[in-house]
């Protein structure tokens, strides 16, 4: 079960820093919301990382 969060963190994180992306190419945000932005996305896969299970 622990592989299906980690993976899903993983997918969110992504997720995230494609919508940071994607924001600051057509928004016209501010590089600071963008940042904030790609950050918590960059966050989230880091947690998914670390909760993933070991292969070995």
């Amino acid at each position: 079960m622990a592989f299906y969060i980690a993976k899903g963190l993983q997918l969110a994180g992504l997720i995230g820093v494609g919508g940071a992306l994607f924001a600051g190419l057509t928004a016209g945000v501010s590089l600071t919301r963008e940042l904030m932005l790609a950050g918590v996305g960059m966050g989230l896969f880091y947690a998914g990382r670390l909760l993933e299970p070991s292969g070995s």
